[in-house]
């Protein structure tokens, strides 16, 4: 397929925080795209493009399932090393 500076294509980024469908998939030109970046956009949040706008939307999707998942495990992990820290600590009061 051939791109110039107006054709529409999807862009799929990293998600941060609570993201959502439409904070990491949206529709942008040659152009647009030129602005994200100017924007702040960079390399490190891993932008795909698509010219489909189906397979952009399953890719995220994927994708934000994925980030959820990996923020669950890190809160589970941040759970258990503060009742770790919680017992070590009582362990310690009771040797006062």
């Amino acid at each position: 397929m051939r791109i110039h500076t107006d054709t529409t294509f999807w862009v799929v980024a990293d998600p941060l925080g609570d993201a959502t469908i439409g904070d990491i998939l949206y529709e942008t030109t040659l152009r647009g795209l030129e602005r994200q970046f100017r924007g702040g956009l960079t390399c490190d949040e891993n932008p795909v493009i698509f010219t489909d706008p189906k397979e952009a939307r399953a890719y995220a999707e994927a994708r934000l399932e994925a980030w959820r998942r990996h923020r669950e495990e890190m809160t589970a992990i941040e759970a258990r090393e503060k009742e770790e820290q919680d017992r070590y600590r009582a362990e310690i009061e009771a040797l006062r």
